[in-house]
């Protein structure tokens, strides 16, 4: 299949992911919140939290079609893919992530709780509007032009890092630097396992429900997290220790899910996903 001519984006496929990163980051939950403002006046505020939430959630999924519109017909989309017996391999690590999550905050946790309306409502926005922007566009524009093996980890690295430093204005929220500085980290092993998960699968879906269950979780521990998700406890506790030692874990499998004897289906993945359009070499 011919491929069409996106002249900035094929000249400068790293560059043209930082644009994405924006546009999924600043784009959707802008545009769900003024409209949920709208369409909530008046009702309650965990009634407007969950309305926004759904409507950053649709924004979100409204971006990652027209990311597939734009390079129609080459492009399958985020949305597809994965399925079978490696699939469901490959969503273990997450699952088991979320297991040992929900065990720490339930044996270490001076508050754990059932979450509130609010958290679950920003935890929809956080979790679809973050993986459209850090997996699901960088990542897919990366796939399109790095073909070499070698560039996989590069993707991996360069998204999650990404998700990690974004992290920081969680200052600008009240939280302590040494919080702050922490889930820079946690967030960036997380980035890791999502970013390699998606690489495998192709399937934003899982990586979208993760986010929103992982963020829903870390709403239960009430003594440490705000309902903004917002880490601001002054203390450093067993809960920040095991959020060091599990998230380096992360780190870990993420580059194992991309470990070099599967690099080659992950290629092959992406070359059906981009209908295996042939590209000239771009250089950055």
């Amino acid at each position: 299949m011919a491929e069409k001519n996106h002249s900035f984006l094929d000249r400068h496929p790293v560059a043209g992911s930082f644009l994405l990163m924006a546009w999924g980051l600043l784009i959707p939950p802008s545009a769900g919140s003024v409209v949920g403002s709208i369409v909530s006046s008046g009702m309650g505020e965990d009634m407007q939290s969950i309305i926004t939430g759904v409507l950053c959630a649709l924004a979100a999924l409204l971006i990652l079609w027209l990311h597939k519109w734009f390079f129609r017909p080459e492009f399958e989309g985020c949305l597809r893919g994965g399925g079978g017996a490696e699939c469901m391999r490959i969503v273990l690590f997450p699952l088991i992530y979320l297991l040992v999550s929900g065990i720490f905050i339930l044996l270490l946790s001076d508050d754990p709780g059932l979450p509130y309306p609010v958290a679950i409502g920003t935890s929809l926005k956080a979790g679809f509007c973050e993986e459209a922007a850090f997996r699901g566009l960088p990542v897919s524009l990366l796939c399109r032009h790095w073909r070499e093996e070698r560039k996989i980890p590069v993707i991996l690295m360069l998204t999650s890092v990404c998700f990690g430093v974004i992290h920081i204005v969680n200052l600008a929220g009240g939280a302590p630097l040494h919080q702050t500085l922490l889930q820079c980290w946690c967030a960036c092993g997380i980035g890791m396992l999502l970013a390699a998960v998606f690489l495998r699968t192709g399937n934003l879906w899982i990586t979208i429900i993760f986010h929103v269950l992982n963020d829903i979780l870390a709403s239960c521990d009430r003594s440490r997290v705000t309902d903004d998700l917002v880490l601001i406890n002054n203390q450093i506790g067993m809960m920040e220790v095991s959020d060091v030692v599990v998230c380096t874990c992360l780190f870990a499998a993420g580059f194992w899910l991309i470990r070099p004897g599967v690099r080659g289906k992950i290629i092959t993945l992406w070359d059906r996903k981009w209908r295996r359009a042939v590209l000239r070499p771009v250089s950055e």
